[in-house]
């Protein structure tokens, strides 16, 4: 019974959303996150970024295409002021960030060897100065990247906790599936992302 009326929830937030940006998929709240569901995605974000290490230092040979949609409006501006807006939150939000490689298109599955770099990350910050704290995609599902002017396409992907909020009893992953479709943001490529 949970389940059906966790389902029924997922599907009205998809109802009330922008056709052309969806996100399926949930998880609970806990004492330094909020509940991370994206039922307003109110800025859906690509462009290409160089990836850094955890100091923020550049990896040179990490250029990719991020996508990244967020329940916060004008993103893409604040990124100006704040290039390390998802390492040190302004405001609380909700963000879902891929990465795949740079001018292709197609399938992309995170671990495969041809795929390098594919990856995503799925954050919810209950506010300023508050832990970032990403579940990471593993290696079970994809990213669709189609030919178009702004990069648009689908994912299912499958998320693990952080360590600071696995469980040593079980761990459990956090399925996410929807579409996408971008407005180009040249203030990516100076983002400092998690």
């Amino acid at each position: 019974m949970p389940r059906a009326i966790a389902l029924t929830l997922l599907l009205v937030a998809a109802a009330c959303n922008n056709a052309d940006n969806v996100i399926l998929g949930g998880i609970g709240a806990s004492d330094v996150t909020p509940q991370i569901v994206f039922d307003d995605i109110r800025t859906s974000i690509s462009g290409k970024v160089t990836l850094s290490d955890a100091s923020g230092t550049p990896i040179p040979e990490a250029e990719m295409l991020a996508v990244v949609m967020t329940d916060q409006p004008g993103v893409c501006e604040k990124l100006k002021q704040h290039p390390d807006y998802f390492r040190k939150p302004v405001e609380p939000y909700l963000a879902l960030i891929m990465f795949v490689p740079l001018d292709r298109v197609g399938t992309f599955l995170p671990g495969r060897v041809t795929d390098i770099g594919t990856g995503s990350e799925v954050i919810g910050v209950l506010g300023p100065n508050q832990p970032v704290l990403p579940f990471v995609a593993t290696t079970q599902g994809y990213i669709t990247v189609a030919p178009a002017d702004t990069p648009q396409g689908t994912f299912n992907l499958l998320y693990f906790p952080p360590s600071e909020l696995a469980s040593s009893n079980t761990v459990v992953g956090f399925p996410f599936s929807g579409k996408y479709k971008t407005n180009d943001c040249p203030n990516l490529a100076g983002a400092l992302l998690p």
